[in-house]
């Protein structure tokens, strides 16, 4: 059985973990899972924790511009 369980972090913090989502449907418990697993690749490797973060930016980059292209269609079309 999986236990789930609520923490606390203050609106700045939320805001925070915001910025490393890849998409908008990632959970915190995913991006959490990202952070830590970078903090002990970064601690083992920095040059690879480094290829990591920069992979996740390019991620997140190309989804942003997905979703403003889609933005653009759907605004053309109900014109």
């Amino acid at each position: 059985m999986v236990s789930i369980t609520t923490i606390k972090v203050y609106s700045k913090t939320k805001i925070s973990l915001n910025e490393f989502k890849e998409y908008d449907k990632e959970s915190y418990d995913e991006v959490l899972k990202k952070l830590l697993y970078l903090a002990h690749l970064i601690k083992q490797n920095p040059e690879l924790g480094k290829k990591f973060l920069e992979e996740v930016e390019a991620t997140k980059k190309a989804l942003e511009k997905r979703h403003n292209f889609r933005k653009i269609e759907a605004e053309m079309v109900t014109k």
